[in-house]
């Protein structure tokens, strides 16, 4: 089934062989566009509650020529959101804001160093719905064809970095540098909460996304390269906290995990 999950999540930036290195938006995958979010328990009434979280994710980026040290990247997140549960669908929104730093594993001529570290900072905003039904008989909430939008806004020394790599470099097919710093993704979801009483709870999740805004011409990226992404979410929840952990695969051949916890105000 693990195999199936990464056939079936991993998102291929890349789809042409002459693409050796890639670089892309600091904020795009490591659990900063997706993190979980936490939605209330439907009690017979709407219910709406207001919840703070904080994530931190470890990502890789791998490139072609050189995939057997890949780059690395670290995500700091925090987020504020509002969670709303009717009788057939569950609503959120909120913002939040991250901190990041991108480690360069190999050199490429003399514009970046070999481990060479920039930081990146974002702002996103973000808000999705839901259809869902529930089991009183079984102890289950069934949250189904579910869709997020997610706006991140990057700024920060990595992407002074690729603004700088994109002049620099030459004019070479074989290095794709995206230095874009928003970025407007869509990602659609579907999550199963198992009740176990009125304060605890877990649950599993699945969702598959991709960038809305991108010109893929304008970046010399390949039509039929996807830019997308996608993992699966396990959450526990006990009383006014949730505990959750993200398995993410975006780009060619990189992953992230990310680990969050959430309170309830």
């Amino acid at each position: 089934m693990k195999n199936y999950f990464l056939f079936f999540l991993t998102a291929l930036l890349l789809s042409s062989c002459g693409v050796n290195r890639v670089y892309i938006p600091g904020s795009y995958g490591s659990g900063s566009i997706k993190s979980y979010t936490v939605r209330p328990i439907y009690k017979d009434t709407t219910v709406s509650e207001t919840y703070i979280s904080a994530n931190i994710s470890h990502g890789i980026m791998s490139h072609l020529a050189e995939d057997s040290s890949p780059d690395k990247k670290t995500i700091a997140n925090l987020t504020i959101h509002k969670g709303i549960s009717t009788k057939n669908f569950n609503y959120h929104y909120g913002i939040g804001g991250s901190y990041g730093n991108y480690t360069f594993k190999y050199p490429l001529e003399n514009l970046i160093k070999k481990n060479e570290t920039q930081n990146f900072y974002n702002f996103s905003s973000k808000l999705g719905i839901n259809f869902k039904n529930n089991s009183k008989k079984y102890n289950y909430e069934n949250r189904w064809l579910g869709i997020e939008l997610v706006y991140t806004y990057e700024f920060g020394s990595y992407q002074n970095k690729l603004t700088y790599l994109k002049k620099q470099s030459p004019s070479d097919t074989s290095i794709i540098i995206v230095d874009k710093k928003s970025l407007l993704t869509a990602n659609i979801y579907w999550e199963k909460i198992f009740i176990l009483n009125d304060d605890k709870n877990f649950g599993l999740s699945l969702y598959l996304g991709g960038i809305l805004d991108l010109n893929k011409a304008k970046y010399n990226i390949p039509a039929d390269g996807s830019t997308g992404f996608g993992g699966i979410i396990f959450n526990y929840t006990n009383k006014k906290y949730t505990f959750s952990m993200i398995n993410e695969s975006f780009a060619y051949k990189s992953k992230s995990i990310n680990f969050g916890i959430s309170y309830k105000l």
